[in-house]
């Protein structure tokens, strides 16, 4: 009898473990499954662009997404947003049957935990490139992302969130830090009201968006990013 109940001790124990400490692909299967549930939004942004070799006026703009990619964005000047930065919560995009999720920490921050993630491709694809991601625990919301290449850090994103229709956890701020590399790779050809000069350093610079007048899943059509890519290229 006793060794029965020494043994049912031992399987509980190893239970609560392992349901205590949930895997890397765990995780991320909890934070697909959240963001899954947000099939569009429209949001309207204020852009603020702080960068060594660029001054630009604060922009106003509207963004419009549809999953799995779609993204669209009105505005009078040229608005400079990361477009990962704008799906907080699209992990599916970067991590595919041939990336590998691991695990590797986990904290407490204000009684929550917050897992950090790793992710690196596999197989053919392999490479020094890798994806780091912190995800909160208690809502599944990713707070933090940083892509790393064999240089270092190309591009970090942090996130602060809002509840939108009472139930979606939606951005309500983010802010990406860049690279000058990497914003020679996404600086617009030309901008009326910007004064720049060539990009010769490799300092990191920042750009800040912040959300308001959240409108989720209110059915946007493909058409509507058909007419928006007609307008941008005009």
């Amino acid at each position: 009898m006793r060794h029965t109940l020494t043994l049912i001790l031992l399987l509980t124990t190893c239970a609560v473990a392992n349901a205590a400490q949930p895997t890397g692909k765990d995780i991320l299967r909890r934070a697909l499954d959240i963001s899954a549930a947000i099939k569009d939004y429209t949001a309207d942004v204020r852009v603020t662009v702080d960068m060594p070799d660029i001054k630009m006026p604060e922009r106003s703009a509207r963004v419009y997404f549809k999953r799995p990619d779609k993204v669209a964005i009105d505005s009078k000047g040229i608005v400079m947003i990361p477009k990962k930065a704008l799906v907080p919560g699209n992990l599916g995009a970067e991590v595919t049957k041939d990336s590998k999720v691991t695990l590797a920490g986990k904290k407490m921050e204000g009684g929550v935990p917050v897992y950090f993630l790793k992710v690196r491709q596999t197989g053919q694809k392999s490479s020094e490139d890798r994806l780091l991601f912190w995800v909160r625990g208690d809502r599944f919301t990713v707070e933090r992302m940083e892509a790393h290449s064999a240089n270092g850090m190309e591009m970090g994103v942090k996130w602060e969130y809002q509840l939108a229709g009472g139930k979606h956890w939606m951005p309500s701020r983010l802010v990406a830090t860049m690279k000058g590399a990497a914003m020679r790779q996404r600086r617009p050809h030309f901008d009326p009201d910007e004064k720049s000069t060539p990009l010769a350093s490799n300092k990191p610079g920042t750009i800040t968006v912040v959300f308001s007048n959240l409108k989720v899943n209110t059915g946007l059509k493909d058409s509507l990013f058909v007419e928006k890519a007609k307008e941008q290229r005009q």
